[in-house]
């Protein structure tokens, strides 16, 4: 056994693994590096031990099954997790000494002074810092041999002198489901180890869908685990007024050392940032001087990060660096479990049945949003009625927000039935699995006047055509783009289209 390469055993292993699983999945959790092999036990390294932890309970015996049928032996599997050094990587120490592995360095992180106001996590009284950056340099000079506080993060504080995270957010009463597993564990392992596992986390998404109150959860779960880091969040729309505020006030170096001070930038909405080329350069400059400063980054929006119009393609580069996930809508099972929740969170004494709760859920697919939309009605009707809630009261207080849903489904189907008429096909074709060319292409053209006429994002379109993938549509629109510009002919056929959609869109 000593004559086996342990090196390229492992690396074998991982191209076997790779081939196994969804590559998302295997991107996220197999991040591990060789360490050793003594001819029994083939030593690897984890980035830190909540990846460890995840993977020995998810992924050890896969991984062991792969190495004996790759060498026929009984081998032995240890992971160890890196112990990070100042400047975040493996230190020799650690990876010789596994006893001595620990997840975050205990050392605080001193700033070069940002002046702003923490809250006190033990006695509600404001602190403020009265440490001031070197205005000629407005990029903060981060000094990894101080110390990192290991006690309670405070968060930036709000517009209005509050603090701007939510304290209801949190990771312990959000729904986990299919639909949204994989970002909820990376959000999870975002809190768990800023800057040192996705950096930057990326989660996009239609309306309602959860982004929010990931985003949210990650800042308050880093505010109980790591003490007295500067956390801010902000949406992208505040961020824009800000920045404008400070051209006005002549303040600008005020605003460069907040934001660059931060060691948890929060933004909520970046698409928001799309046609604002002067905020999007800052953006810029912000990221670049944390994202350096191992400082970690959590951006939400409406879309894939490639289908941003009128953002800076630098940027974008920019964010490619880190994890974009995303979230879909709520499958069936996990809406029931949405409502129930709701309703133990609700501060009325309302019985809710289980019928009434399946006619929402079996109603409502689009998000979590209507899902509460429709509970907060009918929880008022019954505290303010005194009634008990039957089936039958519920489908007439819901109508029109059932019917609303039903008409945006409605209003895609006939751009989609027009489409298929426009290529003499059936709505099935278009829907359904069929691949052949004139088939596909036809799907392809219906999904860019989707994309064009409605506020659908690719992943609620992909949903419309049997639940095919998001990067399928992505692709798909794509594709047109680049047609359009080059055949006049099929450009004048997409324009009608166009206008034959929009014209048939509801007032």
């Amino acid at each position: 056994m000593q004559d086996f390469d342990g090196s390229a055993i492992w690396e074998e292993a991982l191209s076997v693994a790779r081939k196994q699983l969804p590559e998302q999945e295997f991107l996220m959790w197999f991040r591990l590096s060789y360490q050793s092999f003594d001819g029994t036990t083939l030593t690897v390294t984890a980035p830190n031990s909540f990846l460890r932890d995840q993977f020995e309970r998810k992924y050890r015996s896969l991984m062991l099954d792969i190495l004996k049928s790759l060498t026929e032996l009984d081998l032995l599997l240890a992971v160890v997790a890196a112990k990070p050094s100042p400047f975040g990587a493996v230190t020799p120490e650690s990876a010789a000494n596994p006893e001595a592995n620990i997840e975050v360095d205990p050392r605080p992180i001193q700033h070069s002074g940002v002046r702003s106001f923490y809250v006190n996590k033990r006695n509600d009284v404001d602190v403020e810092d009265e440490d001031e950056f070197d205005t000629e340099d407005t990029r903060p000079a981060l000094n990894h041999t101080s110390d990192r506080p290991n006690s309670a993060i405070a968060a930036e504080e709000g517009p209005r002198g509050r603090s701007s995270l939510r304290p209801n957010y949190r990771f312990d009463n959000f729904i986990v489901g299919d639909n949204n597993r994989f970002t909820f564990n990376a959000s999870e392992a975002v809190a768990k180890s800023p800057a040192r596992v996705y950096n930057p986390l990326l989660i996009y998404g239609g309306v309602g869908l959860g982004k929010t109150h990931l985003m949210h959860a990650i800042g308050n779960s880093v505010a109980e685990t790591y003490p007295s880091m500067k956390v801010i969040c902000i949406t992208a729309e505040d961020f824009t007024n800000e920045f404008i505020q400070t051209i006005h006030d002549r303040s600008t170096h005020e605003f460069k050392n907040k934001y660059r001070g931060a060691d948890i930038l929060l933004i909520d909405d970046i698409h928001f940032l799309q046609n604002k080329p002067g905020v999007q350069e800052e953006l810029f400059h912000t990221f670049n001087a944390l994202y350096d400063s191992e400082r970690q980054m959590v951006f939400t929006l409406d879309r894939h990060v490639n289908e941003l119009k009128d953002f800076s393609d630098r940027l974008k580069s920019r964010f490619d660096k880190g994890l974009v996930v995303d979230v879909q809508p709520p499958m069936y099972e996990t809406r029931v479990a949405i409502l129930k929740q709701k309703l133990l969170q609700s501060t009325k004494n309302v019985a809710v049945s289980e019928d009434v709760i399946d006619l929402i859920a079996n109603n409502v697919s689009s998000n979590v949003r209507d899902l509460e939309g429709c509970l907060t009605k009918i929880i008022a009707y019954a505290d303010l009625v005194h009634k008990d809630l039957t089936v039958d009261i519920a489908k007439n207080l819901l109508k029109e927000m059932f019917n609303t849903k039903k008409h945006s489904v409605i209003t895609v189907d006939s751009i989609i039935r027009m489409v298929a008429d426009n290529y003499k096909l059936s709505l099935s074709d278009l829907k359904g699995k069929k691949r052949s060319k004139n088939v596909a292409f036809a799907r392809q053209v219906a999904m860019f006047v989707i994309r064009e006429v409605t506020e659908y994002s690719t992943t609620e379109i992909g949903v419309e055509f049997g639940g095919r993938d998001h990067t399928t549509v992505m692709h798909s629109c794509q594709k047109i783009e680049q047609m359009v510009k080059f055949d006049p002919s099929f450009d004048a056929e997409i324009q009608r289209l166009l206008a034959s959609a929009r014209q048939s869109e509801p007032s």
